[in-house]
């Protein structure tokens, strides 16, 4: 049985693979405001940064660990089904 309105995984993909780039863009922009708030400020403030980065990091390594998921690839099985 299918759902009505489920969007077939070559759509999935599209998307979690759209998530990975603007999620890299984002952690080498804050990479670089880190460097520069490194540069300029001293005390906490480099070390809240630095939080905020490790926690796009880790979204990052989620996001591409789904883009490599079996869901999102599909098995051999439904790919020869497919042809």
């Amino acid at each position: 049985m299918t759902r009505p309105n489920c969007r077939p995984a070559a759509s999935a993909r599209h998307i979690t693979l759209t998530a990975v780039v603007i999620q890299a863009v984002a952690l080498i922009l804050g990479l670089v405001a880190w460097v520069a708030a490194l540069s300029v400020a001293g005390g906490w403030f480099p070390i809240t940064v630095a939080t905020d980065i490790a926690v796009a990091a880790a979204g990052l390594i989620l996001t591409t660990a789904v883009l490599r998921s079996p869901a999102l690839r599909g098995s051999a099985k439904s790919r020869l089904r497919r042809s």
